[in-house]
C-alpha cells in the first residue's frame, strides 16, 4: 500500500512547481492501483479463511505483512478505504515548499479528497 501511495505523494509533495494536471493524473493512477490492491487483498483474506484461518488470524497475517490496521479492518469488512493525505506529508511539505505552492497543493488535495466519495 505504501508503494502505491508513493505514486501520488512523490508528485504531490515534490519541491518546485508541479502542474496541477500532473498531480491529478498521479492521484488517479494511485487510486486505480489502490482499488486493485484492495480487491486482491480481499480475495486473499477470504481465501485464507476458506483454508482454515480465523478472521483474527487472517487480519493478523495482513498486519504482519505490513498493512495498516485501518486498511486491514476495511478489507476484512469488504470495504474500500479512501486514501487520506497524511499529516506527516503535509508537515514535510510545509518545510520544503513556498507558502504559495503549499496553498496551491492543499487546494488540489482538498478537492481530490472530496471527490473520492462521489
Amino acid at each position: 500500500m505504501a508503494d502505491v501511495g508513493r505514486i501520488f505523494t512523490e508528485t504531490y509533495g515534490a519541491v518546485g512547481n508541479v502542474p496541477e494536471a500532473k498531480v491529478r493524473e498521479q492521484f488517479d493512477k494511485m487510486q486505480n492501483r489502490r482499488r486493485v490492491m484492495f480487491d486482491e487483498a480481499n480475495k486473499d483474506f477470504h481465501a485464507a479463511m476458506l483454508l482454515g484461518l480465523s478472521r483474527s488470524e487472517a487480519i493478523s497475517a495482513m498486519r504482519a505483512g505490513g498493512m495498516g490496521v485501518d486498511n486491514a479492518s476495511a478489507i476484512a469488512n469488504n470495504r474500500y478505504r479512501d486514501y487520506k493525505i497524511s499529516k506527516s506529508l503535509t508537515k514535510s511539505m510545509r518545510r520544503e515548499l513556498s507558502p504559495e505552492e503549499m496553498q496551491k497543493r492543499q487546494e488540489i488535495g482538498r478537492e481530490l479528497m472530496m471527490q473520492q466519495g462521489e
